[in-house]
């Protein structure tokens, strides 16, 4: 878990010197840009960046339920790892006060267009806030409220949501391992296509979710099996 933890910070660090061209190029896919995605394939992969979500980790519930229910006793230890991930992930982003790509790219204002931009608790970012045409700028902290999701870039809490379900459920079912990381990588990607997050954001995300559900959940083991007779 550490080694995964470190690497994977260690990691999102360099990407760090990859979020500018890469994030200026997600920018083209939006609507309205030279090359916007098409709209299956931009729905299929809003679609795919839910695993992890409420609803996915609902439904992965209701399955475990009524299909293993042997596993059932697992379900709060389950929930305690999906919760402390999001708690520990909120945490992160308002100690790094990072302004997503919507307000880099958006943000006409000289010596705040900087795509490698962290705001810490100390200061306070200046977001853009538009009224009937009129655009003024009022200066936010990342751990205040009122400024919706705008300075939670840095980690990416899709992506570690999605890492967090995939421990739980590839160490509930091993044999699940290759598709929920599979998942997760989709989750990643669709995250910096769509233009929500930077790259290093979401490798940061997955780092981070992996290591506290890896701290948090630890399965049951299952009462032995009777031999068949």
């Amino acid at each position: 878990m550490a080694v995964v933890l470190v690497s994977g910070l260690a990691l999102a660090a360099l990407a760090l010197f990859l979020d500018p061209p890469i994030a200026t190029f997600a920018q083209r896919l939006q609507p309205g840009g030279d090359i916007h995605l098409g709209g299956d394939v931009r729905r299929t992969i809003e679609w795919l960046q839910q695993f992890g979500d409420a609803a996915t980790c609902l439904i992965c519930a209701i399955c475990i339920w009524l299909l293993d229910p042997a596993r059932r006793r697992d379900l709060p230890r389950a929930l305690l790892a999906l919760l402390g991930t999001w708690g520990v992930v909120q945490a992160i982003k308002m100690l790094a006060g990072r302004p997503r790509p919507r307000v880099v790219f958006g943000h006409p204002q000289p010596g705040f267009d900087a795509i490698v931009q962290f705001t810490p608790p100390w200061r306070a970012y200046p977001l853009p806030h538009t009224d009937h045409g009129v655009t003024t700028y009022v200066l936010q902290h990342a751990w205040t409220l009122g400024h919706g999701s705008d300075l939670w870039s840095f980690p990416s809490s899709h992506t570690s949501a999605a890492a967090a379900l995939a421990v739980v459920l590839s160490r509930l079912y091993p044999r699940l391992t290759p598709l929920v990381w599979f998942l997760v990588a989709c989750v990643g990607v669709g995250r910096v296509v769509l233009g929500a997050h930077f790259p290093s954001d979401v490798i940061a995300g997955a780092a981070v979710g992996y290591a506290a559900a890896t701290l948090l959940f630890r399965p049951s083991p299952l009462a032995p099996q009777a031999p068949n007779t």
